[in-house]
């Protein structure tokens, strides 16, 4: 992938609707060195939410205590000042990691995102082949130039669908991890396969 940053400008935005989610800048990155890092309590950019997916190798990100390496599939959700966060290319890593990232700002939009890492955690699965990583990507080829010129409704749509789709993607992982608890406990008899398989075929 190409690498670029788009940055969005809304000329509708009013000081008014400070509530409203305000898509700041769309972009993708691909980085080999451990050179590349971001600490949230060094960071002199002013704060905003960010979402950063992976698409190829793995990135680390770190809250608190709590270490995660972020595989293709996977991003991560954070304040960009918030002290207790950074993020990473892993020290001693082989392969480039290769990833998009979105930047948003907005009192209640921000806030959501926020009640999402308290509820959720910062780690979210995104499927790369969806349609929203598509959009994304195609900011490279809307701003080729580096800015884009859009609306205050484009932006938020942009970002209360990303909102939507982790929330939905959490729900469905913590729908999926007791089924995976149980079928750990219990092993499939040869019976159980059987039923399954003549249950499949009706289906």
């Amino acid at each position: 992938m190409i690498p670029f940053h788009v940055a969005i400008h809304c000329l509708d935005w009013k000081p008014e609707m400070t509530a409203f989610p305000n898509l700041l800048g769309v972009g993708g990155q691909t980085v080999s060195s451990p050179a590349y890092r971001w600490r949230g309590a060094t960071r002199r950019d002013d704060p905003h939410i960010l979402f950063q997916l992976t698409l190829e190798g793995c990135g680390i990100f770190m809250q608190g205590r709590r270490r995660y390496e972020v595989a293709p599939g996977f991003g991560f959700l954070c304040q960009s000042h918030n002290p207790g966060i950074a993020y990473h290319y892993p020290r001693g890593g082989r392969d480039p990691w290769t990833f998009l990232y979105l930047c948003f700002v907005g009192r209640s939009a921000m806030a959501m995102a926020e009640d999402f890492v308290r509820q959720h955690g910062p780690i979210s699965a995104l499927d790369t082949s969806d349609a929203l990583i598509s959009r994304m990507k195609g900011y490279a080829d809307l701003a080729p130039a580096g800015s884009l010129v859009s609306s205050v409704a484009d932006g938020a749509d942009l970002v209360v669908t990303l909102l939507h789709k982790l929330l939905i993607s959490s729900q469905n992982s913590r729908r999926e991890a007791p089924r995976a608890r149980r079928h750990e406990q219990k092993p499939f008899q040869a019976d159980e396969v059987v039923g399954l398989q003549l249950q499949g075929e009706r289906t």
